[in-house]
């Protein structure tokens, strides 16, 4: 990976326009900020190298599926942006929009057990690959045949173009309206969207805002009164992280899904909230302390405008849990629904909380908290056979990578079930230790 130290002095020709009149590139969002700079720090790390499949059951035509997803690409800046410095400040570059080939990679006479072994492999090697930020691209697409004919396409992105939300909410809805349209040679149905870079200027102007520094003002009184969370390690915590994942795999069954909505329902709590209380006894019996804090993404487009950009707009939201007074589990979601509904009031980019407050802890630790807990929702795209899936938990062991001590990521599926995956820091827990919190 070429590491991006910005761009060298402008040098002006007879005819250049003057340096007044030239567009200034857009800046980085707040999250893509901090996570430029972590990735400038570590080029070779790829904690941050994400991968989703989107899956298609029954005949595929090629021709239209390339079209749409080439359309996709076109349509949001955010999947051909990369990034540089200019004037000392990272920016973001919209580059012409690439046209991906998208060539199949045909495994259809294989097994289905052989052709998703050799399909993990492909992918995970892919997505190992350090991404240059300066040259790009970020994203590496692939598409694979099934037995059965049934079709994956594999996209690996860096994290600074790519959100879940942005990819379950905008990217496969659209895929498939222009799939049909183009299949009934139709046009586009789509209108041009809102680019990540208006997101982005927006956020950076908000953030110097009095409501915004109301926010700062709260999460400045709150971190000072949340403990660290001192989970048993079955290994001493390295000087320096090297971020070595492992994966155990999980899922509810849909009766049992079915009960947490019901529990949530007698104290008007979300599904979410009732998983999130789940987690907080989890780590409440492991620690021994009367009150835990992890983290949840949250999504920052704040305003309706913004629903349709693709892009990396999350932030983390730090939830401290109190479990004083041994409180029944019902209680304890009414206190997990009213922890997450203030900070939620207070939503603010983590970053910039970390940048203002500048929370103590161990250096060789994230920041205020260690674990994490993520909900995806129910996808609908409108077409029973497509899918997504960005918990592929053979994909995420064969990379091997993590951000905290330990992620819980969970995915409601059309079924009524939830699938998932406990990531684990390698460095910090043996295998048999995660199976054990995961059974729990």
């Amino acid at each position: 990976m070429t590491r991006a130290t910005g761009a060298g002095p402008l040098t002006g020709t007879d005819t250049d326009p003057p340096a007044d009149n030239i567009p200034a590139l857009p800046p980085l969002s707040v999250a893509q900020e901090a996570l430029w700079y972590i990735s400038m720090l570590s080029p070779n790390q790829v904690a941050y190298n994400e991968t989703i499949s989107i899956r298609r059951d029954g005949p595929l035509d090629l021709e239209s599926f390339r079209r749409a997803f080439n359309e996709i690409v076109r349509r949001h800046e955010a999947w051909h942006s990369t990034f540089d410095v200019i004037g000392g400040d990272p920016v973001q570059v919209v580059q012409p929009a690439p046209t991906f080939a998208l060539p199949v990679l045909d495994l259809s006479h294989l097994t289905l057990e052989q052709a998703t072994r050799r399909a993990v492999g492909v992918v995970a090697e892919m997505s190992r690959v350090p991404y240059d930020l300066r040259c790009g691209p970020l994203l590496r697409p692939r598409l694979v045949r099934f037995p059965g004919d049934h079709h994956t396409l594999y996209l690996a992105m860096h994290h600074l173009v790519f959100d879940g939300v942005s990819v379950y909410r905008v990217v496969l809805p659209e895929l498939v309206a222009l799939y049909d349209a183009f299949c009934a040679g139709r046009p586009s149905p789509l209108a041009d969207p809102v680019q990540y870079a208006d997101y982005a200027r927006w956020e950076q102007g908000w953030i110097k805002e009095p409501s915004a520094a109301r926010r700062l003002a709260h999460w400045q009184r709150r971190l000072t009164s949340l403990p660290a969370l001192s989970l048993p390690l079955d290994h001493a915590r390295l000087p320096t992280p090297r971020f070595r994942g492992g994966i155990v795999p999980l899922a509810l069954p849909r009766e049992t899904v079915q009960r947490l909505r019901e529990i949530g329902q007698t104290k008007r709590a979300t599904l979410f909230q009732v998983l999130a209380s789940v987690w907080s006894l989890l780590l409440g019996r492991y620690s021994g302390q009367e009150e835990v804090v992890f983290a949840s993404p949250a999504d920052m487009r704040q305003r309706p405008e913004f629903e349709s950009v693709v892009g990396y707009s999350l932030t983390p939201v730090v939830l401290g849990i109190d479990l004083s007074g041994d409180p029944s589990f019902l209680d304890l979601v009414v206190r997990v629904r009213n922890e997450l509904l203030d900070a939620l009031d207070n939503l603010v980019p983590f970053e910039r909380v970390v940048r203002e407050v500048h929370p103590g802890g161990a250096s060789n630790a994230n920041p205020v908290y260690q674990t994490m807990i993520g909900l995806e929702p129910l996808t609908v795209a409108g077409d029973p056979s497509w899918s997504i899936h960005q918990m592929e938990s053979e994909i995420g062991e064969a990379v091997g990578s993590t951000k905290l001590d330990l992620e819980l990521e969970l995915d409601e599926r059309p079924g009524g079930e939830i699938t998932g995956r406990l990531i684990y820091d390698r460095d910090l827990f043996e295998a048999d230790s995660a199976a054990g919190m995961a059974e729990y």
